[in-house]
């Protein structure tokens, strides 16, 4: 019936139709898949292709670096000038705020930070901290401007709403599972603000015009920074801008936010600590 069902069969078919090069873009993603090709396939030549070499498990890492020996690999830094401010802002959290925000396995609980975001007794401080920070990056020159959140596709829309209502002049896109995927959702990367969340945007995407990005996400990952990060495009000469927000009401926000430091320092060429006053 002409499905394959096992190795064996997929490696009969690779041997009949004669393949001989085998190529994986953004290696670092499938990494199961990775290994298991690499034990099946028997080509000549293979080619892994990815902009951040690296797993955030240390484990999984190892696997990685087996299967992408470095002294095999081309690595090419094209990478912009990137300045990054760190803007420490406080919604001041009540005991329980603070309480809630810590899950059963003591993790920072994400969609219940940005369920506690939108509450109506805060929403106001988080719409003026975004509309701060979207002019100051027009005001500099910005070609555009990403916004990106993690958790609740409720927050983006929301986003979404009041980013369209504070400038009614400029395009806004929605870069996200909201979107069709396809021609559809990348044509939201031609807008002059896209909206998005860290998982759409650490995907194989390649926005021309980013310049400035305001990052709301709670996540430390370095794979993850790495990649949302590399979205952003120097356009003549100028450098890229990297906005970080992190509440300091949360203690296991401002552990965080040290480990998002270091990855943003090897990245940046320039790393500013800041503090947002409404």
């Amino acid at each position: 019936d002409g499905k394959i069902t096992g190795s064996n069969e997929f490696c009969e078919f690779v041997m009949a139709v004669g393949v001989g090069t085998h190529v994986s873009d953004e290696a670092h993603l499938e990494l199961q898949s990775l290994v298991y090709l690499g034990m099946l396939l028997n080509v000549d030549q293979t080619y892994y292709l990815t902009a951040t070499p690296k797993r955030t498990d240390w484990m999984e890492d190892r696997v990685l670096a087996m299967q992408l020996p470095k002294d095999s690999a081309l690595y090419i830094k094209s990478a912009p000038r990137l300045e990054t401010f760190q803007i420490r802002y406080d919604t001041r959290p009540s005991e329980m705020d603070v309480g809630k925000s810590v899950n059963r396995r003591d993790f920072f609980d994400v969609p219940r930070f940005f369920d506690y975001l939108m509450r109506d007794d805060k929403w106001g401080y988080v719409e003026e901290m975004l509309t701060h920070y979207v002019t100051e990056a027009m005001d500099a020159g910005a070609v555009s401007i990403a916004i990106v959140v993690a958790g609740k596709l409720e927050l983006l829309d929301k986003v979404i709403s009041c980013i369209r209502a504070a400038y009614p002049d400029k395009t806004v896109g929605n870069f996200s599972s909201r979107v069709k995927a396809g021609e559809t959702r990348m044509a939201e990367l031609d807008r002059d603000i896209i909206v998005t969340t860290e998982k759409s945007m650490g995907g194989s995407v390649n926005p021309e015009k980013m310049t400035h990005l305001i990052f709301l996400a709670p996540i430390s990952s370095a794979v993850w920074l790495e990649q949302i990060a590399g979205r952003l495009r120097g356009m003549d000469g100028r450098p890229c801008v990297f906005y970080d927000l992190w509440d300091a009401g949360f203690p296991k926000l401002v552990e965080q936010v040290k480990r998002r430091r270091t990855t943003l320092k090897k990245l940046s060429t320039s790393l500013t600590e800041k503090e947002y006053r409404p």
